[in-house]
């Protein structure tokens, strides 16, 4: 693998076996068909090719073109990716040193023990792949350089060269209904894997496939999450494709996923070893929890890509493999010391902080908040009493005094207008749609007192002091003429009959009209449309002269008559004044003349 050079180097992804690798030479040439210019090396990998351009200036143009087709097929074109500070590459070893040899050899020209970096043979064990846990500036890149000039290993030579961040990952346990579109999917979703954009996807046998990706940066973020497809959990690692067996290697009639199969090989000889396989049993579910929250797991699997490590989580225990026994327990030591360190802080608090924090959606809540601040803890309550677990020490009690901080108080003041709200359904309904919160009416009556969360506190005192500013009953009196209070109760019944937050009721005494009692803005809404509709009922007085007409509409006969009348006009005949009127001139009249009939008044009140 050639060592990148900043600026003119390039990536050509999407070529296929029927195109050539000097057309594509030409066509990357050529200013007026792809913007491109001089090339000094060009080589190809796979279905993709790594072309070097002699000037910087030709690689930004090529890659300000917006696309590049070439016969029919459609090429992705990018930057080759940076150099990883903290991978080398030998090549020109001779093929039967030892492992012990090497690594003295390593510490010797980097000036480093071997706990601080691991090394990855490829197949024929000519060149490795030496992982190191800090970066490698480039001043002692220079120095590992001259070291190795200056002293051969067994006869050889080697050549170190600082590799490219790999932009592939090798995915493992994949279940059999795993295809090449779930994995595409998947890898792209950023909340998901932590990915990007995938560029091709590789199945292999054995529940194995190569992602690659548009972004060398996608590859980082994926191996610090844990992966988990369809309920199991995936193993992922980077993927170097210079660690495989060449085709020259393979027998007729080998595939590309037997090659790879030959090619895991990791700090063995070149013989097939058997992988090695140490289980970390742990009984406290508490520090499991912590273990796979954090971001331990993913730093490891970071650090030491050629083993597996997964949590079998019905077994309650941790899965270390590779084909290197020795460093399969170093990585189980790692494991088992930091479970070691998880510590426990009891803090004291009351009863009602006991009963708060124990509800599911605190806890959540608390948990997510936690894990944003890169603090993987776990919370129990036993009385009054808060356990709380983390990693160490001193991040249970940093978690202890966030949770200390969160917890807040806050009240509402009460009026005795306002107390009636608080036995209406709607105050129940608000407290339950209330964010991490709790409330308390205080003895006295003159306060709701909250518990809460300082994250959520504003918006829920917000929230309670409006709902109380329209809880406020308002009062309203209507004075309504009879016959017009009559005619409403005729027509009207249902919207007299009131609502939830709206009482109607009639006035008592000597005065006729109705009461308005209710809630704020809806009390209001109900006292303007009922006096719109009292100002548009109309009444008329109609006086009847006729002789015996009072009797007559006093009876049952006239009544019914009256009865039809107001069904059939829709209103109310009110003989509220219907009465006899004595002459003065004729009272002595009387005894010669018989009864004088009187005026009869009959008032009809209609609602236009």
């Amino acid at each position: 693998m050639e060592q990148p050079t900043d600026g003119v180097v390039l990536e050509v992804h999407g070529i296929t076996d029927d195109l050539p690798m000097d057309f594509v030479s030409l066509y990357f040439e050529s200013k007026r068909r792809s913007g491109g210019g001089t090339i000094t090396s060009i080589r190809r990998q796979g279905n993709y090719a790594v072309i070097t351009f002699e000037k910087p200036a030709d690689a930004e143009s090529v890659l300000s073109k917006p696309g590049h087709r070439l016969k029919n097929v459609e090429l992705v074109v990018r930057r080759a990716p940076p150099r990883d500070p903290k991978k080398i590459m030998l090549s020109g070893l001779n093929p039967q040193i030892q492992d012990d040899v090497l690594i003295l050899y390593l510490e010797w020209i980097a000036n480093r023990n071997s706990e601080q970096f691991t090394v990855c043979w490829d197949p024929d064990r000519s060149h490795a792949l030496v992982d190191f846990q800090e970066a490698v500036s480039v001043e002692d890149l220079e120095t590992m350089k001259v070291k190795a000039k200056s002293r051969s290993l067994q006869g050889a030579t080697l050549d170190i060269r600082q590799l490219p961040q790999t932009d592939r990952i090798l995915v493992e346990n994949l279940s059999p209904t795993d295809d090449k579109d779930i994995l595409s999917l998947y890898f792209e979703s950023r909340r998901r894997s932590n990915g990007g954009t995938v560029l091709d996807v590789t199945m292999l046998p054995g529940g194995r496939a190569i992602v690659l990706f548009q972004e060398w940066e996608a590859v980082d973020r994926v191996l610090q999450k844990s992966q988990k497809l369809q309920e199991h959990e995936l193993l992922v690692q980077p993927y170097y494709d210079f660690l495989q067996p060449s085709s020259s290697d393979q027998e007729p009639g080998q595939s590309q996923g037997q090659e790879w199969d030959q090619g895991m090989a990791v700090e063995t000889k070149a013989e097939e070893m058997a992988e090695v396989t140490s289980l970390v049993n742990v009984a406290d579910k508490v520090k499991l929890d912590i273990l796979r929250s954090s971001s331990f797991l993913g730093e490891l699997r970071a650090e030491c890509p050629e083993l597996s490590v997964s949590v079998v989580v019905d077994d309650n225990s941790i899965r270390v493999c590779g084909m290197d026994a020795v460093r399969v327990e170093k990585l189980k030591s790692r494991i088992l010391e930091f479970l070691s360190n998880i510590a426990e802080v009891d803090v004291p608090i009351s009863e009602e902080q006991a009963l708060f924090l124990s509800r599911a959606d605190i806890r959540d809540y608390l948990r997510h908040m936690l894990l944003q601040k890169s603090l993987s803890t776990y919370y129990s309550i036993s009385g009054s009493v808060m356990t709380v677990s983390a990693s160490s020490l001193a991040a249970a009690r940093a978690v202890s005094m966030v949770i200390e901080q969160q917890l807040c108080r806050f009240s509402v003041p009460i009026s005795d207008r306002q107390l009636h709200a608080l036995t209406s359904p709607d105050w129940g309904k608000l407290l339950s749609s209330l964010k991490c919160c709790e409330a308390r009416v205080a003895d006295v009556g003159d306060q709701v007192s909250f518990i809460s969360l300082e994250g959520c506190r504003a918006e829920n005192q917000k929230r309670v002091e409006d709902f109380l500013a329209n809880a406020v009953p308002d009062d309203f009196v209507i004075g309504i003429e009879p016959s017009k209070l009559r005619f409403l109760h005729e027509y009207y019944q249902d919207f007299l009959a009131g609502t939830g937050q709206v009482s109607i009721l009639p006035l008592e005494g000597d005065i006729t009209g109705l009461r308005i009692t209710g809630v704020g803005s809806a009390c209001a809404a109900v006292d303007e449309l009922l006096r719109s509709i009292v100002s548009n009922i109309c009444s008329r007085t109609v006086t009847l002269r006729e002789p015996g007409i009072s009797r007559f509409l006093q009876e049952e006969r006239g009544a019914s008559i009256l009865k039809q009348l107001e069904r059939k006009c829709k209103c109310v005949i009110g003989l509220e004044r219907v009465c006899w009127i004595m002459l003065q001139s004729e009272v002595c009249s009387l005894l010669f003349l018989g009864p004088v009939w009187s005026e009869t008044y009959l008032r009809r009140t209609v609602y236009l």
